[in-house]
């Protein structure tokens, strides 16, 4: 799937769907800084509003916190690196949850609410799976 026909079914699901779109790839799959700049260019071409990825992270344990730690300075990386590209603040940020796509808040309300999690993670009834690169997807019964 390209980054724009991509784009177009995230837009498409947060704005007609009532829905949060979710990337879910298997665990062993990540993204290059560069796949971030794209992809969030190619969705906030079709909308006017900021786009914020939230990256769902749950893990409990000293694993846990490791890769937390190292997630969040590769996600304040990525930050930097979107907001230097363009006047908007677009961004992607630590969750322990994903977002509602209805807007709890005012700031929420003016952002596009992308969801990023591995496939292990059980997903909110809220929020709409796109798997990327497996075909095991979670449920919310899990």
């Amino acid at each position: 799937m390209s980054l724009d026909l991509l784009a177009r079914e995230i837009v498409r699901l947060s704005v007609h769907g009532g829905t949060t779109p979710v990337l879910v790839t298997p665990s062993y799959l990540s993204f290059r800084p560069e796949f971030f700049r794209q992809f969030v260019s190619a969705v906030a071409s079709r909308t006017d509003r900021t786009v914020r990825i939230d990256w769902l992270r749950t893990g409990r344990g000293i694993s846990a916190v490791i890769g937390d730690r190292m997630a969040a300075r590769q996600a304040a990386k990525i930050t930097r690196m979107l907001r230097g590209d363009t006047p908007a603040s677009h961004s992607i940020e630590l969750s322990s949850s994903i977002g509602r796509p209805d807007g709890s808040s005012s700031r929420a309300r003016s952002e596009l609410v992308i969801g990023l999690c591995d496939n292990r993670q059980p997903l909110p009834p809220w929020a709409t799976a796109i798997s990327l690169g497996d075909n095991s997807i979670p449920s919310a019964d899990q």
